[in-house]
């Protein structure tokens, strides 16, 4: 298996695992964090947050445009730079305002690093190969899941500001690595010509596939933010005898996409990739409406494995199909585009659960969202007919 794979993939793979780390050692709780920040004012939290997808959406739009006209490799280089600086930064945040800002940038430049990342992979794979790199992948990335909420909870009760300095060097590592051995892939003589950028990106109406994965995804993700996010803040002294269960949680998701996401990902590799998104939803649903419910850890745990499996089969199964319907001349463009659903879920998932938070409760906010999931199974199971529809033409 490894010798289809050449320096460039090996690179991602080991950066994306520790800067996985990294961001995993933040990610769980920074809803806590912040709420510890502006007095325990959660819909304030949801504002914060929800910057900086914000961020995330002006980076993985330009992030597209600008791998698709000036290579894969630059824009890699100066989003991981910019990514460190921002984490740096949090060490000296004091208000919500620079809280916001800095977020944005953080998110922005994390942005700008994905769709590259994604198209230099998708440059260097055939079809056939795609869904098991980027399953590869996201093994490495969650090995950093499976470890960094432990190390998190250690962290920042010892020191916050060396969880984002740490983290942050990390990245500038991972920029030297990129710097030095990233080889450019680019086709050759692709996006000749400045266009449009605003009619570049209004192609997501005209590919009803894309139109409808974005759709679906938004829906989705929306949930599976606010699971991800606001889990911790409504769960934090809920389990008698357990601080903070979502440590556990967020170790059991990425112990299981370890061990289980590659034969995960050969086993749906020739299913139809609308059912199989359409599965994830409804694993992502049930697994969300459980986090509001469930008042015991080993329930918890349980029910933070049935929302993994939905991560596991959404993922790879999501990017996949973007690469392999993606005109060659604009894989950039629709690995941006493809951002925008857990981008837009995360700007969205925010906002809606820091006001229902407030105002309903947890076991409102996560019972709503799981609706939500569900409700993206109907254009999900819609790919599969345009699919067919395209392929008898």
């Amino acid at each position: 298996m490894t010798k289809k794979y050449d320096m460039n993939f090996w690179i991602r793979f080991w950066g994306q695992l520790l800067t996985g780390i990294g961001n995993f050692m933040i990610l769980p709780f920074m809803a806590v964090y912040l709420s510890s920040k502006v007095g325990g004012k959660v819909a304030l939290v949801g504002v914060i947050m929800s910057v900086g997808p914000l961020g995330a959406l002006v980076g993985s739009l330009l992030g597209g445009e600008m791998s698709d006209r000036l290579g894969r490799k630059p824009v890699m280089l100066y989003s991981l730079i910019g990514a460190a600086v921002s984490l740096f930064l949090f060490v000296f945040a004091k208000t919500a305002i620079q809280f916001a800002l800095i977020n944005f940038a953080q998110q922005f430049f994390n942005s700008l690093y994905r769709p590259a990342a994604d198209a230099m992979v998708s440059d260097m794979m055939t079809e056939e190969e795609r869904q098991e790199a980027y399953g590869l992948l996201r093994v490495g990335a969650n090995v950093g899941a499976a470890i960094g909420p432990l190390i998190g909870v250690w962290a920042f009760t010892f020191s916050r500001n060396m969880v984002f300095i740490a983290t942050g060097t990390v990245y500038l590592g991972f920029s030297a690595a990129v710097m030095i051995w990233i080889k450019e892939t680019k086709p050759e003589g692709l996006v000749q010509t400045y266009v449009n950028v605003g009619r570049r990106y209004f192609y997501v109406f005209e590919d009803r596939i894309l139109l409808l994965s974005v759709i679906a995804g938004i829906l989705v993700q929306t949930a599976y933010s606010v699971a991800a996010d606001f889990s911790p803040l409504y769960l934090m002294g809920r389990i008698p005898g357990v601080s903070n269960p979502t440590a556990y949680m967020f170790a059991l998701n990425g112990t299981m996409v370890v061990f289980l996401q590659m034969p995960v990902t050969k086993r749906i590799k020739d299913s139809k990739p609308g059912m199989i998104m359409a599965v994830a939803a409804l694993f992502t649903g049930i697994g969300t409406v459980g986090v509001g419910f469930f008042d015991t850890l080993p329930m918890l745990l349980l029910d933070y494995a049935v929302f993994t499996v939905g991560e596991m089969l959404m993922a790879p199964t999501q990017t996949t199909l973007l690469a392999n319907i993606a005109p060659e001349d604009k894989r950039g463009l629709y690995m941006g585009i493809g951002g925008l659903t857990w981008i837009s879920g995360g700007f969205f998932g925010p906002l809606i659960a820091g006001f229902l938070m407030d105002n309903l409760g947890g076991k409102a906010l996560f019972a709503i969202m799981g609706v939500i999931a569900v409700l993206s199974v109907v254009f999900f199971n819609m790919i599969d007919r345009e699919i067919d529809r395209k392929v008898s033409c």
